[in-house]
């Protein structure tokens, strides 16, 4: 299995934070001794493999992580995306909803390529503010447009050792990426976006 997908366990060290270029072929040498407990060899301790606890410098929410006994890794920050809406005026709960499992369906789109069950996520939107024609960047100077500012969090939990502490701004850098695609995909979810805008975390 090993030497059949070295790409893949190369990619699986890299994401343990083993500063590994290039993972070969696994050979097996025959020998007649016998094998040594791991805790006895010379006294060593073998490094593991799970990714630190350590908390986060994000500003806004370090990655939490449940007691190792149950396995479970968790990460969860807040993020912001602009809006141009068609008209004034607030996403209803049945819209919050669809923009909610929108954001949160794209999980399978980065990352491991994968969703629930083995990587669970959380979409809550926290607030919603109508900015209208206010000038509020810049680059938006000299075309008032009907703004919607969305602020919500973005959680991401694993049962299946999954490393999901990256995953934030993984979710972020696709998004960014994808611009026209999520617009698309906000209209054929019946949300009256004319631009969806970058995700700020």
């Amino acid at each position: 299995y090993i030497n059949s997908n070295l790409e893949k366990v190369t990619a699986d060290m890299n994401s343990r934070f083993l500063p590994v270029t290039n993972a070969q072929e696994v050979i097996i040498f025959a020998t007649n001794e016998p094998t040594a407990s791991p805790s006895l060899i010379r006294g060593n301790h073998l490094p593991s493999i799970s990714p630190s606890a350590s908390m986060s410098n994000s500003p806004v929410f370090a990655p939490s992580r449940s007691s190792p006994t149950n396995g479970t890794l968790s990460v969860k920050r807040e993020c912001n995306q602009i809006l141009e809406v068609e008209k004034p005026g607030k996403f209803t709960e049945v819209q919050v909803g669809i923009y909610e499992l929108l954001m949160q369906s794209y999980t399978a789109e980065f990352g491991f390529m994968v969703s629930t069950p083995q990587i669970v996520t959380t979409c809550e939107v926290i607030t919603q503010e109508l900015a209208g024609g206010r000038r509020l960047l810049s680059r938006l100077l000299q075309t008032p447009k009907t703004l919607l500012i969305m602020k919500f969090t973005m959680e991401y939990e694993s049962r299946y050792e999954y490393d999901v502490e990256d995953y934030p701004r993984q979710f972020q850098t696709y998004i960014n990426s994808n611009l026209e695609k999520v617009t698309a995909d906000m209209n054929s979810r019946f949300l009256p976006v004319i631009n969806a805008q970058e995700v700020i975390i």
